[in-house]
């Protein structure tokens, strides 16, 4: 039963939303919560916060060669562990495989994020991010 419980309240987490509008225009819109009230108090964050990220994306994210006709978004899953590393990639939304796999290659190379916390304890989350292509 608590195995359930767990699941569900990790499974329930977190969305926050995310942009990449070209090669060097990647923005971050303000976070939307699947959840109503969050199951954690502080919610994870990559290190530096929503303008850190969007550095990150920046610099990091490739729009793929074979399909530059191509728009949409991939949208990821993964967990942010109590440790604050990213495991459990999923893409949730696919849009194209060149594009699903930049997303992820992307995210692979995060760093360490703070985890999110619940009664002061880090927490497992799972959190979700749309990356448009345009």
């Amino acid at each position: 039963m608590k195995k359930i419980l767990f699941c569900y309240i990790v499974a329930a987490l977190a969305i926050s939303t995310t942009n990449a509008q070209s090669l060097n225009k990647n923005t971050i819109d303000t976070p939307e919560f699947i959840d109503n009230p969050p199951l954690y108090d502080v919610k994870p964050m990559f290190p530096g916060g929503s303008n850190a990220f969007e550095r990150f994306l920046s610099k990091n994210l490739r729009y793929p060669k074979n399909g530059a006709d191509i728009s949409g978004r991939v949208i990821l899953s993964f967990m942010i562990l109590p440790s604050g590393h990213l495991t459990d990639f999923t893409v949730e939304k696919k849009l194209f495989p060149e594009y699903d796999k930049e997303a992820l290659r992307v995210m692979r190379k995060s760093p360490k994020w703070q985890p999110g916390r619940k009664n002061g304890k880090a927490i497992a989350v799972k959190y979700y991010i749309p990356i448009h292509f345009k």
